[in-house]
């Protein structure tokens, strides 16, 4: 039996520093095409099977900073930005999925999450009206075509953008 290392194999394993070393290069690459209007507020992590990009509020608290940041990866990566509201939770994302010299990118943005009164968080109908809704009171998810009212519905912002991208008011809800 024959015992390959990295540098004498014809592939590189998976695992191995090379594989981790390409998957840091390609998310590099990816940030350097994408131009973004700052990096302040990402985070990358890079393993030999993924790259994760997170455009955190905390960091880059400025909604429309985060969209354009969005919008540059999404060019940049050929794919288009999708809207995650989980129905158990008060909780959305903006989320891209592509891939990238073939290792699979993940790039996601938490929105921050509307609250009323005394911590409900206010959810939207698919007619526009809101009421709160807290699972964790009610013990029952968000109705079908229901939605977490987030920041994207208090900023101004460009309304097109909203329908091209699909947030906002017109955009479908879809849950994981």
């Amino acid at each position: 039996m024959t015992s390959h290392t990295t540098s004498s194999a014809p592939f590189p394993r998976l695992g191995s520093a090379s594989v981790l070393a390409g998957a840091m290069r390609t998310a590099a690459d990816l940030l350097q095409a994408a131009r973004l209007p700052g990096t302040g507020g990402l985070s990358i992590t890079c393993d030999e099977c993924s790259i994760s990009i997170q455009v955190s509020r905390h960091g880059a608290p400025d909604l429309l900073v985060r969209l354009a940041m969005l919008d540059a990866l999404a060019a940049v990566l050929g794919s288009t930005i999708v809207r995650d509201d989980d129905p158990a939770r008060p909780a959305a994302w903006l989320k891209i999925h592509a891939v990238a010299a073939g290792i699979p990118v993940r790039v996601h943005a938490e929105l921050r999450i509307s609250i009323h009164g005394q911590g409900e968080a206010l959810a939207m109908g698919p007619d526009g009206g809101t009421r709160t809704h807290d699972p964790r009171r009610y013990r029952r998810p968000l109705p079908p075509g229901w939605r977490w009212q987030t920041e994207l519905d208090h900023t101004p912002h460009d309304r097109e953008h909203d329908r091209e991208h699909g947030h906002g008011p017109q955009r479908e809800v879809r849950s994981s």
